[in-house]
């Protein structure tokens, strides 16, 4: 196991970049210029200072060294250095923190119940202002880092064929100064997504179920106006309220994947996310208007969904996280119905077979 980590030796500012491995129960940093062990500390001295965040790094400290910082930033190496260490040591420590750190959190609830109970929509919409954008990438790289270790689809025609089609959508003058990023991740999920900071996630499952590249450029500007309207932030800063309160009261003070808090946070959204999708679907529709594209195959891929929703026609309106599907199709099907309109194809088919193999 070796992890990249700074240290900071608590004497002075300076930090030192070194590798960290756990030889013998023994926590070891090496410094990578000159193959150097320059520093040792028991793992069972080990306090764990801080547990990292899309936004803020892993800390850990010592007791024989209270000063001094290790400092970890990818939360896949956390997991790792976690996974390494000796079960006695890994959670007495920052446990012992928590209890310590009880009536912060007792008073920090009842706040964050009142910011919840009386925080509107459009209250969480203004707030996502005072978000710098830095930061907001920041979040959204690190959710991408973490589903980019399902595996990331590349290849050289592959990539030139979705670099043409992200190209082509910026044209759209809101689109031109934005740094689009589109990763392509290797599952069989027919979905895409946007993150806060200009990323876009589609999965494999996606690009082979679209059957033509407008379909699954349709898509695309449709998640680009999300990030346009920055809506994956406004969605992260509400459903983290709640799930920090829930977090809270459980004592679980670590992100999970299907956790309790996460689908509490996933469902206190949902009147609001509906209308995110009208927007973005209207937004994919204006760029599709100047980028001379046929929106229409936006419709039929719809079209195909709403064919395996009504195994799904139990579940009512209000609970879905997307406008009725029979909405959206008529929406598209209506926009420029009365124009003759000759389309400009976005991909050639050598460049569309590219894309669709490029997870092969």
């Amino acid at each position: 196991m070796k992890i990249e980590c700074l240290y900071f030796d608590g004497l002075q500012t300076k930090e030192y970049s070194y590798t960290l491995d756990i030889e013998s129960d023994i926590l070891v940093l090496t410094d990578p210029q000159t193959n150097q062990k320059k520093v040792f500390w028991s793992v069972d001295e080990i306090k764990i200072v801080q547990e990292p965040t899309p936004t803020t790094p892993g800390k850990i400290s010592s007791k024989s060294s209270p000063d001094a910082r290790i400092i970890i930033a990818s939360s896949h190496d956390w997991k790792k250095f976690i996974d390494a260490l000796p079960a006695s040591s890994k959670h007495m420590e920052w446990v012992s923190m928590k209890w310590r750190a009880m009536p912060f959190y007792v008073i920090l609830s009842i706040v964050c119940l009142f910011i919840i109970i009386k925080a509107t929509p459009e209250l969480m919409q203004k707030a996502v202002i005072f978000v710098p954008q830095s930061v907001e990438k920041k979040i959204g790289d690190n959710y991408v880092e973490m589903i980019s270790e399902k595996g990331v689809c590349e290849s050289e025609a592959g990539n030139k064929a979705l670099g043409k089609i992200i190209n082509t959508i910026k044209q759209y003058p809101e689109l031109s100064d934005v740094d689009l990023k589109v990763t392509v991740i290797d599952q069989d999920i027919k979905n895409a997504f946007a993150f806060p900071g200009r990323s876009i996630v589609i999965f494999k499952g996606l690009i082979e179920t679209a059957k033509t590249p407008e379909e699954l450029a349709f898509i695309i500007a449709h998640e680009t106006g999300h990030i346009s309207e920055r809506h994956a932030m406004k969605g992260y800063l509400q459903s983290q309220g709640l799930s920090l309160l829930i977090n809270i009261m459980v004592g679980n003070m670590s992100p999970a994947g299907n956790s309790l808090p996460e689908i509490a946070g996933t469902f206190g959204n949902l009147h609001n996310v509906r209308h995110y999708e009208d927007d973005a679907d209207a937004f994919a529709l204006s760029v599709s208007q100047h980028i001379n594209m046929d929106h229409r195959d936006g419709a039929a891929f719809f079209e195909r969904i709403a064919k395996k929703e009504k195994a799904y026609a139990f579940i009512p309106k209000w609970l879905s996280t997307h406008p009725e599907t029979k909405q959206r199709i008529k929406k598209i099907k209506e926009f420029r119905s009365d124009e003759t309109v000759e389309y400009t194809p976005i991909l050639n088919e050598e460049e569309w077979q590219s894309l669709q193999s490029i997870c092969q």
